[in-house]
C-alpha cells in the first residue's frame, strides 16, 4: 500500500492557493483600468479560473468553509464575464475583499473572517441579473455592493499578507528544497568548472582532438549547470511588484485619491534574499508616495495635470547592483520647508548654505517629521530613516530627488550577492 504524506499534500495545496489568489487579484485590480472589450473580457476569464480552481482544489481538501465563500465569488464573476452584471468600482472593492477574506480562511485568521457569510451573502445579491424574466415587470436595479471602504485593520493585513504565502509567479511546476542544498549544488558546479579548468592545463598545450572535444564539451555542460544553479537562486522581480498595484488601489480609495501603478523591469532577475529584504522598504515608499505625493484629483486639475496620480516602480541590473526606483508625479517637496525645520530640529545652522542634495536627503533622518504637522513635507519624513537604515544594512544606498510641482524620485542601490552575479565561466571561450 502506498502511503501518502498528507502533510506535504497540504503544503502544496496552500501553495497552489496562493498562486491563484493573487492571479484572482491581479486580474481584478488590472480590470480597473482596463478599456471594455476583449482585454476586460479576457481579465474576467483569468479570474474566473483562478476562483474556479481554488473552489475545486478547496473541496477535494475537505475545506467546506472555503469551497463556500469561493463558490459566492465564482457565481458572481460568471455573472459579470456572462454580461449579466455591469463591471463597477463597488463590485471590484467587493470582490477584493473576497481576495482578503479567501487568504484569511487560508491562514486561519479568525479575526478576519468573521464577516465571510455577509460578503458572501452580499456577492451573491451583486450576481442576480438586473434584467428581469420575460413577462416579469421591470424592477428596480439593485443598490451597489455595500461594503465598507479598506480600514486600517484591512491595510494592515495586506502589509502581513507576504509572510502568510509566497507571492505567485512565473516559475513553472515548483520544488521546494533546502537553501543548503541549493548552495551545495553550487558549490559542486564550481568545482566541476575548476576541475575541468585544471584538467584542461594537466594534458599540456597539444592534447589529442577527441579530448579538446571532450573538454569543449565538459565546458558547455559545466556552464549550462552553473546557469540552472543560478536560476534556482533568482526569481523576477516582478513576484514582488505585483503586490503594488493592490496597494496602490487601496491606499488611493481611502484617501479620496485616484491613482495607478506604471511597472518597468519587472523581468529583471534578482536574488530571492534581495526581494525579501526590499519588501518593507518598497511597501512604505509606495504607500507614501501615494499618501503624500501625490495630490487630490482637484488640486491636480487645478495644476493642469490629470486627476490620475502615477507611480512607477522601475528596475535595472548591472554587472554587480540593482537599482530599484519609485517615482511619482504628485507635488514633489517644498525645499524651504525642509530647511526651516532643519533649523528647527538642530539638524542645520541657520547661516548654512546646503545644496539641494543635502536638503533632500534631510528627510531620511531619524524623526523629521511630527504626525501633528501634517504637510507634503512632513509625511515624507515619517518612516523613511528605516528604509535608508535597511539599505544601508545590506551595503546598499538611497538617495532622493524631488522637483516642487513635479514629483519625487527614490532610488535604491543594492550590490548583488557574488553568486547571483553572471559567472566569469559563461562568457569564457
Amino acid at each position: 500500500m502506498i502511503e501518502l504524506d498528507l502533510s506535504e499534500l497540504h503544503a502544496d495545496f496552500l501553495a497552489e492557493a496562493a498562486e491563484h489568489l493573487a492571479e484572482l487579484e491581479r486580474a481584478l485590480v488590472a480590470l480597473d483600468r482596463a478599456d471594455i472589450g476583449e482585454a476586460a473580457a479576457e481579465l474576467l476569464r483569468a479570474a474566473f479560473r483562478a476562483a474556479h480552481s481554488l473552489k475545486g482544489n478547496a473541496g477535494i481538501f475537505g475545506m467546506s468553509e472555503l469551497a463556500h465563500f469561493t463558490h459566492g465569488v465564482e457565481t458572481l464573476l460568471d455573472a459579470l464575464r456572462e454580461g449579466k452584471v455591469p463591471w463597477s468600482r463597488s463590485v471590484s472593492t467587493g470582490l477584493l475583499h473576497a481576495v482578503d477574506a479567501l487568504r484569511a480562511l487560508l491562514a486561519g485568521d479568525t479575526s478576519q473572517t468573521e464577516d465571510v457569510e455577509p460578503l458572501r451573502a452580499a456577492l451573491l445579491a451583486a450576481a442576480a441579473p438586473v434584467l428581469p424574466p420575460p413577462g416579469v415587470p421591470r424592477r428596480a436595479p439593485p443598490p451597489p455592493l455595500s461594503l465598507p471602504p479598506p480600514d486600517e485593520l484591512v491595510v494592515a493585513f495586506l502589509e502581513r499578507r507576504p509572510s502568510l504565502f509566497p507571492e505567485a509567479g512565473a516559475d513553472g511546476g515548483a520544488v521546494r528544497t533546502s537553501t543548503k542544498n541549493l548552495e551545495r549544488i553550487g558549490e559542486l558546479a564550481t568545482g566541476i568548472a575548476r576541475t575541468r579548468d585544471r584538467l584542461s592545463s594537466e594534458l599540456g598545450l597539444s592534447p589529442s582532438r577527441g579530448v579538446r572535444e571532450a573538454l569543449a564539451e565538459l565546458g558547455r555542460q559545466t556552464r549550462e549547470l552553473e546557469a540552472c544553479v543560478q536560476a534556482t537562486r533568482t526569481a523576477p522581480i516582478a513576484k514582488l511588484f505585483g503586490r503594488f498595484p493592490r496597494v496602490v488601489r487601496d491606499v488611493a480609495s481611502r484617501l479620496g485619491k485616484e491613482a495607478l501603478l506604471d511597472m518597468e523591469g519587472a523581468d529583471v532577475e534578482v536574488d530571492r534574499d534581495i526581494l525579501q529584504l526590499l519588501a518593507d522598504p518598497l511597501t512604505h515608499l509606495v504607500r507614501n508616495a501615494v499618501d503624500h505625493g501625490l495630490e487630490s484629483p482637484e488640486v491636480r486639475e487645478a495644476r493642469g495635470k490629470s486627476r490620475i496620480g502615477r507611480v512607477l516602480l522601475r528596475a535595472s541590473r548591472g554587472p554587480d547592483r540593482l537599482v530599484v526606483e519609485v517615482v511619482d508625479d504628485g507635488g514633489g517637496v517644498d525645499l524651504g520647508r525642509v530647511r526651516a525645520k532643519a533649523v528647527e530640529r538642530g539638524l542645520l545652522d541657520a547661516s548654512a548654505c546646503p545644496t539641494d542634495e543635502e536638503l533632500h536627503m534631510l528627510v531620511f533622518e531619524p524623526g523629521f517629521s511630527t504626525a501633528s504637522n501634517v504637510t507634503d513635507l512632513s509625511g515624507r519624513g515619517v518612516g523613511m530613516d528605516v528604509v535608508r537604515h535597511g539599505v544601508e544594512r545590506a551595503g546598499g544606498a538611497i538617495a532622493f530627488t524631488s522637483t516642487r510641482g513635479g514629483g519625487s524620485r527614490v532610488r535604491l542601490e543594492l550590490p548583488l550577492p557574488r553568486a547571483t552575479r553572471p559567472p566569469p565561466s559563461a562568457v569564457a571561450a
